[in-house]
């Protein structure tokens, strides 16, 4: 039997499904993440579901996943390269 996605309900413990890759931008908002991962390092500025205000996390090696629902990474602040959403 081929695997079928739809079969398996996408649930906040459920493996990643699919990835996108994220421009920080100040404005604009993303779709709420199982988590991101930032392959080239750096400093990420973020706001989750829940945050009224931007996080930083500060000096963050290459290859770090993330594990929070993410709605937008900021471009002021955010050094990091090559960052990718996980839904």
């Amino acid at each position: 039997m081929a695997y079928n996605a739809s079969q398996y309900p996408n649930t906040p413990s459920s493996s990643v499904k699919r990835t996108a890759v994220i421009t920080p931008s100040d404005t604009a908002s993303i779709l709420a993440t199982k988590s991101i991962f930032v392959v080239s390092g750096g400093t990420v500025v973020l706001k989750c579901s829940e945050d009224s205000t931007a996080q930083t996390f500060a000096n963050l090696p290459a290859f770090t996943e993330l594990t929070f629902e993410v709605v937008a990474v900021l471009a002021t602040g955010t050094t990091a390269t090559d960052i990718r959403a996980c839904y």
